[in-house]
Formats: C-alpha cells, sequence, structure tokens
C-alpha cells in the first residue's frame, strides 16, 4: 500500500471521529488538530528519514521517567535511552564506564536539574562534550529542602501538572535537536500534554474518595511533597528528599505516634527500597504496608507503571484503594521470617556465617539417601538413587535437573552498602546443566551478588527465584564456596568437621548425623582426595587442600547449585584441574547449576558455558567467545581496571 498524505489524513481523521464516541464533538477538536498535524510531520520524518540515511539523533535521558516523556514526544524522529537502568535509585546511582561511552556518544542530554544528578556532573564534563544539555525542570518554582538549607526537593515530577512543564523543556530541545520535524514534534507534544490534563482530573477525581483524616501518606522517602502540594496531602517520612541518609530514631518514633493518632489504616514503601522498616513500623502501630509506591523509578514491564503517565495513575488508585472509605482490603505485606540465633555463632567464624541461612527453621527433614553416591562425588554411569524429594542424583540425568524454565532468576536486584550502590538493577537468568563465570572489576558487586542469593544481605529492591519461587524455600538446595579470605583459619576445626557441616541444613541443630549423612561425608571426601586428611587442623592445610574443603562441604550438602567465590585464588594447577572436573561432572552428569566468580579471562572460554561481565548491573552474558570481545571488556572495565582505557579516550581513538 502507497503511503500517501491524503491516505494517512483519512485514516487518522476516521480514528479520531470514532475515538471515545460518547464525547462531544467540541472536545475532539484538540485531538483532530494534533492529529492533522502528527500525520503531516509523520510523513516530513520519513522523508527526513530517508534522505537521511535512518540515521536518528541520540538522546540520552538521566532517568526512565524522563526517557519516556523524551520518547513520547520524539517518536521517530530520535532515538531516546535511559541512562539509568530500570529500578535503579537516582539518589545513590554511581556511573558505571559505560555511562561514559554513552554520553560521548550523546546528541541531546536530558536531565531533571533540582541537584538531583549531583553525581552527573563532573562525567557530563568530561565526556559529552558534543552533546546539547537541557534541564527537564526549568520553569518550576522548586520546594526547598527541610533539612538542608539552600537545597531542593527534586521530585517534581510527581505533580502531572509539573510535569506538563517537562514535557514542554523536552519538546523544546527536541525541536532544537530535530528542527526539520518540527510539525510532528509539535502534535506528538501537543498529544502528550492533554494525557497529562486528563491524568490530573482523573488522580484528583479519584483521590477525593480519601476522607480527610486519611490524607496523610506515611512512607519511607519524602518524594511526594510536590504530589501533596497539589492533592492536599501531608506527608511523613522517615528518610528526606534523598535516599542517601541515615534513618533516625526520632523519624521513626514520630511516624508511629502519626499512625497511632490518626488511625491511619496504611503506610507505604516506595518500590525501589528496602521495606523492613516500614513493616516494623507498620506491626508496631497496627496497620498494614500498602503496596509499592513508584517515585524515582518507573515498574517493570506489565506492571501497569512502566511509564511515566501510568506510574502516576498506578500511585494514585492505589492510594484511593488504600486510604479511601469502601476501599478493597489490602492483604498485609509482613516480613514473618524469624532470626535464627545461630547468626550470632557466625560472627564467630566467617565461615559459619556464610552457612547460617541453612540452620533457619523452613528446614524440611532428612532426606531419604538411599545407596550410591553423593552428587559431585565420583559417580559413575549407571549409579543412581533417589532423594526424599523424588530427585535422581547421579547416573543420567534425572529429567527433573533438564529445567524447561531457568533455575535461577534475578530480577532488577539493587543493594546499597553505607548508602553507596553496590548492584544497581541487576538482572540474569541461569539454567540448570549449565556452568557459569561471573566476571568484572572489583567492587563490581559479585560477591554482594551471591550473599543477596544466599540471605546474607538485604536488598533495596528487586526479586530472587528460585524454580519460579521464593527463594526462602530453597535455600538448601544451594551451596556456597567463600572467599580464602573470609575464613578464620585459625578457629579450632578438622577437615571432617567442616565437611560435616555440609550436612546441617538437612539434620538441623542439635540432632546427631545419621548413616546417611556420615556416608555423604564421606565419599566428598574421597571426591576430593582428603580422606587422609579428616583429623587434620584447617590452619595446617595448604591453600590447594583448603579450597578443597569447602568445596567437599558444598557436595556433602547434596544442593542442585553451587556458588563459588574465586575457587582457584592460592590453589596449585593440580587442585584446579581436579576441582573443574568435578563441576563439570556436576552439571554435565548431574544437571547441577554452578556460578563462579573468576578472574582469569584467558582461561574462561575452557572452563564455563556462559559468562556474565557484571559492573553494578549485568553488561553482557553469553558464549565466551561472544562476550569476551574488546568492545564488552571495555563496557565492564574501562575507567576502573588499569587494563583497559577509559571509554571516552577509546571513543576518541576511533
Amino acid at each position: 500500500m502507497k503511503l500517501t498524505l491524503p491516505w494517512l489524513l483519512k485514516n487518522a481523521l476516521a480514528r479520531s471521529l470514532s475515538y471515545r464516541s460518547t464525547r462531544s464533538l467540541s472536545h475532539k477538536m484538540p485531538a483532530l488538530t494534533a492529529m492533522v498535524f502528527l500525520v503531516m510531520g509523520w510523513s516530513g520524518t520519513i522523508a527526513v528519514c530517508l534522505a537521511e540515511g535512518s540515521t536518528r539523533p541520540k538522546v540520552v535521558a538521566t532517568t526512565g521517567f524522563l526517557a519516556d516523556i523524551a520518547g513520547q514526544i520524539a517518536g521517530p524522529s530520535a532515538q531516546v535511552i535511559s541512562l539509568l537502568p530500570q529500578g535503579s535509585d537516582p539518589h545513590r546511582y554511581e556511573a558505571v564506564p559505560n555511562d561514559t561511552k554513552i554520553l560521548a556518544e550523546a546528541d541531546l542530554i536530558i536531565q531533571n536539574g533540582l541537584n538531583l544528578e549531583g553525581w552527573l556532573d563532573k562525567i557530563i564534563a568530561q565526556a559529552a562534550t558534543k552533546a546539547i544539555k537541557r534541564t527537564a525542570s526549568v520553569g518550576i518554582e522548586p520546594l526547598s529542602d527541610p533539612e538542608h538549607a539552600g537545597s531542593y526537593d527534586p521530585h517534581a515530577w510527581m505533580d502531572p501538572l509539573l510535569g506538563r512543564v517537562y514535557a514542554r523543556n523536552i519538546y523544546r530541545a527536541l525541536v532544537e535537536l530535530c528542527p526539520h520535524d518540527s510539525i510532528a514534534l509539535t502534535a506528538r507534544w501537543q498529544s502528550y500534554d492533554q494525557r497529562l490534563w486528563e491524568l490530573h482530573l482523573e488522580s484528583d477525581s479519584i483521590l477525593k474518595s480519601i476522607p480527610e483524616r486519611f490524607r496523610i501518606l506515611a512512607t519511607n522517602h519524602d518524594a511526594f511533597r510536590y504530589f501533596a502540594a497539589r492533592y492536599r496531602f501531608r506527608v511523613v517520612s522517615l528518610l528526606g528528599t534523598s535516599t542517601d541518609a541515615d534513618v533516625r530514631t526520632s523519624d521513626v518514633l514520630h511516624m508511629k505516634q502519626v499512625v497511632l493518632q490518626n488511625d491511619l489504616p496504611c503506610v507505604f514503601v516506595e518500590a525501589n527500597l528496602n521495606p523492613k522498616m516500614l513493616q516494623e513500623i507498620a506491626k508496631d502501630a497496627g496497620c498494614r504496608l500498602g503496596p509499592a509506591l513508584y517515585a524515582d523509578s518507573m515498574g517493570p514491564p506489565g506492571s501497569g507503571a512502566d511509564s511515566y503517565t501510568g506510574m502516576l495513575a498506578n500511585n494514585a488508585r492505589v492510594l484511593a484503594q488504600a486510604l479511601g472509605s469502601g476501599g478493597p482490603a489490602l492483604a498485609e505485606n509482613e516480613d514473618s521470617e524469624p532470626v535464627s540465633v545461630l547468626w550470632v555463632l557466625g560472627m564467630m567464624l566467617p565461615a559459619l556465617g556464610l552457612l547460617a541461612w541453612s540452620l533457619r527453621p523452613h528446614r524440611l527433614a532428612n532426606p531419604s539417601l538411599g545407596e550410591g553416591r553423593t552428587l559431585g562425588g565420583g559417580l559413575s554411569l549407571g549409579e543412581s538413587r533417589t532423594s526424599g524429594e523424588g530427585r535422581t542424583l547421579g547416573g543420567a540425568v534425572h529429567p527433573a535437573n533438564n529445567d524447561a524454565d531457568p533455575r535461577l532468576v534475578v530480577r532488577e536486584l539493587s543493594v546499597t552498602y553505607d548508602h553507596k550502590s553496590v548492584l544497581n538493577a541487576f538482572s540474569a537468568e541461569f539454567q540448570a546443566g549449565m556452568c557459569y563465570g561471573i566476571l568484572g572489576p572489583n567492587g563490581a558487586g559479585k560477591s554482594t551478588l551471591f550473599k543477596a542469593i544466599l540471605g546474607l544481605t538485604d536488598s533495596d529492591h528487586g526479586e530472587i527465584l528460585y524454580r519460579n519461587q521464593s527463594l526462602e524455600s530453597s535455600r538448601r538446595r544451594i551451596a556456597y564456596v567463600p572467599q580464602k579470605g573470609m575464613v578464620d583459619w585459625d578457629f579450632p576445626a578438622t577437615v571432617q568437621d567442616i565437611v560435616q557441616m555440609g550436612r546441617l541444613p538437612w539434620r538441623g541443630p542439635g540432632r546427631p548425623l545419621g548413616r546417611a549423612d556420615l556416608r555423604s561425608v564421606q565419599e566428598a571426601l574421597e571426591a576430593l582426595e582428603l580422606q587422609d586428611l579428616r583429623h587434620r587442623p584447617l590452619n595446617r592445610l595448604s591453600g590447594g587442600q583448603q579450597q578443597r574443603v569447602f568445596l567437599a562441604r558444598a557436595l556433602a550438602q547434596q544442593a542442585e547449585t553451587l556458588l563459588l567465590d574465586e575457587p582457584f585464588v592460592g590453589v596449585d594447577a593440580a587442585t584446579e584441574a581436579k576441582i573443574v572436573e568435578i563441576l563439570r561432572r556436576f552439571t554435565r552428569i548431574d544437571g547441577g547449576l554452578v556460578l563462579m566468580i573468576h578472574h582469569d579471562l584467558q582461561r574462561a572460554s575452557a572452563y564455563f558455558d556462559q559468562v556474565l561481565l557484571i559492573n553494578q548491573r549485568l553488561i553482557a552474558q553469553g558464549p565466551p567467545d561472544q562476550v569476551l570481545v574488546e568492545s564488552k571488556l571495555l563496557k565492564a572495565f574501562s575507567g576502573v581496571d588499569p587494563g583497559y582505557e577509559d571509554a571516552a579516550q577509546y571513543r576518541k581513538k576511533r
């Protein structure tokens, strides 16, 4: 079909006249006018793209919601990307090496302003020398930060009417970048501006159901003051306008007092922040923890909050349902997991601390092991046995081990230590029967990823699934081999003592090991050739022997998944070859899953089925020959590892 302007106008007008037939023609006129300009501009855009070889200018927005606004207005006129990944906290974000390259290639950079992106100023000055730089919040009268003189609350986008100011500023920047597409840009901006106005009217309407006494927004982050000023709410928060702060006891007590005095039915957590503090407040105050609200980051795809307008509409609906009269009851979201006293023991011995997750009271009864060898413990083809869960361990791979779905899924995981971002919206999937190498510079979050999987550190945002279920019910299926430096080698324990710890997830504390447990320990010792050293203290072992001890402990646990943190550090070549042999048998025969933190790029191709390059977030994942290439290594290591050049310098040389 030939794409002509008359044909486009005819169909556009027909669609506009049929749009929302219940509306009067007078209400449709703005939409009709915008549609005519849109079609005319679209034709011009197509012509320009053809003339320029479909090369579109690159627009980089600092946050997801800015990128969404820019993308809605830019349409086909420009390529728009977000510098921060989905789920990132802009207050605590730290630039990764690839950010330099992205900014260096940008033609237009859009930032929020109002001190939100202080981390970005230096990197923009260094890398983005050719780009137009525009601030989306220009023209907005900012609210002052009550905690810091001379500072502003940056969350002006939470008010959809101020969002119209954002859209207008972004539209003007796009016209400056693409003057040949001004007609199409104008039409898309006018249409988007109308959507924001209608969103305000809809939000105001549904929020009227909330009684005056419940118009109190108690949350962990003071990101809703512009929203509160527009819709007549009072905000009580634990943190100030930035999440990069400490929670004060006075703020916690004040929030509890406000909740109790006003009999508030709900308190709310921002989606990309850790909910535990508010869970405790809700429990103490006798109210519920409501569904998550979105402020600094939009929701994941399919959530209904995965666009700027969607997240604002979601927040209004959530508040109306949770605080409004006659709203649907909300399920409590409380963390009822008990804390084990064995964490104290874990403080005495890091090795035991790293195992403490396995001693929580959700363990099941000890499985029936039957006859045969343990996972990875020198299996020969044809040998097998069945665990208490009906899983064939050893011999031919049981169908249960050939997972159709990924065995382990990590989605948008964010972790911070002392307000420093360590993992930032990290996502990856891991399949059974595979050995994965985790590579990246020091401080990239590799060990933190393992600790999050093991439940040894709290995450701010995201989820981890094991066999499509919560990880809490599956932790004993995962065994861990820690870094050598994390173990107190002077602790009075023998080789056999350490290997026997692998049976604790199945036996529980205080229960003696049975015959089947002792057999599993014996087989693990034999598999790692440690039977002659079983009574030797840890501090009298060589580096290679020490590492084999902790791998033997993991094998004695009979886990489905092994996490190994730099297992080849300080070991001899023979021990390294032995470990590789056992891991290959574990994945290829037993259908196990192995994740290994590794640093040797040269040997990665021989050791791993797939490798992941990470630096706070996932840079690349795939077969080693496709991932360990210069362009991807630069993204992960440039600016951090002295073996690689800074990305901006690399680009200049090209």
